[in-house]
């Protein structure tokens, strides 16, 4: 392909050790080895111009001034995914009055438990956890308002055992739990993708909730090469063109459980097995910056 001009658009608070851990960079340095000129910007102060930018803001909904910004580019790509929180994304939802009675999970509507907004301050840091709760935490007795992170989230075995003061705060969701088994292990799927580049893996686990890379509860893992339609389809409504998407198949049907629009690549510098697993996701999604489905403003 031609040499291209590309524009990296992180939050003016994110430092490029930062953003050290995300898979943007890997893919940077790849194309910067094929001759592409590679631009981080931080923050909209400063326009340089560009054939395309890559909006890559670390938090659940990217703020107005990122997205008009974005729009004096020819090229944008994820401009079209701008919020990816909970009650955004999920299909699967659930209201005080619905009458489902299977096993639920209660989430935080914000992606990553809303850490990046509590980093950035966006959002007001959450109290400390109380005494109490810090007992109740302790002893493993369920308390949704002590959800601070992905691997806090619980599981219910009906949702009529949720505290009913969760289905009025904002901050928390109230899912079907759909998990996906196979014997003893719980299968969770990733998919990762730029434009028309894919790359399809699948996590066995021995916990319901995988909500870390580390690899604690991974059993094993190995490249998929089938990607349902579904799947493409659920993509192609987001309007998503880069990032992953963590799923698994219920009963025949894909249960969307998390939307990323700035993955991460984990520590390659000390960690040889995610150093070889980055390697793969990047050959294969840096050729999708050539027809990455993205928006058009000229």
């Amino acid at each position: 392909m031609d040499k291209i001009r590309i524009n990296i658009l992180h939050h003016r608070h994110h430092t490029e050790a930062r953003t050290k851990g995300a898979i943007i960079r890997h893919l940077a340095r790849k194309w910067k080895e094929e001759g592409h000129v590679v631009t981080h910007l931080y923050g909209c102060d400063k326009y340089e111009s560009a054939d395309v930018l890559i909006l890559h803001i670390d938090l659940s909904c990217i703020p107005d001034e990122y997205v008009a910004f974005s729009q004096r580019f020819p090229k944008v790509v994820n401009l079209g995914l701008t919020d990816i929180r909970k009650r955004t994304i999920s299909r699967n939802l659930l209201s005080k009055e619905c009458p489902y009675e299977g096993p639920v999970i209660i989430k935080a509507d914000l992606n990553c438990g809303g850490a990046p907004e509590r980093l950035l301050g966006v959002t007001p840091k959450k109290r400390p956890i109380s005494l109490m709760r810090g007992i109740k935490k302790r002893l493993k007795i369920k308390d949704p308002f002590s959800i601070r992170k992905p691997k806090d989230y619980l599981i219910y075995p009906k949702k009529s055992k949720v505290p009913r003061a969760v289905f009025s705060n904002e901050s928390l969701v109230v899912e079907k739990f759909l998990p996906e088994k196979h014997g003893d292990e719980y299968y969770q799927r990733r998919y990762y993708f730029f434009g028309d580049a894919e790359y399809h893996e699948i996590h066995a686990t021995s916990v319901a909730i995988h909500a870390t890379d580390s690899d604690d509860h991974c059993i094993r893992y190995w490249e998929e090469p089938s990607i349902p339609p579904a799947l493409r389809s659920y993509r192609k409504e987001l309007q998503a063109d880069y990032g992953k998407i963590d799923y698994v198949i219920h009963d025949g049907k894909i249960v969307v459980f998390d939307v990323n629009r700035t993955p991460s690549s984990g520590d390659i510098e000390t960690d040889s097995i995610a150093a070889v697993w980055v390697k793969s996701i990047v050959d294969r999604l840096h050729v999708g910056i050539a027809k990455a489905p993205i928006v058009d403003n000229q």
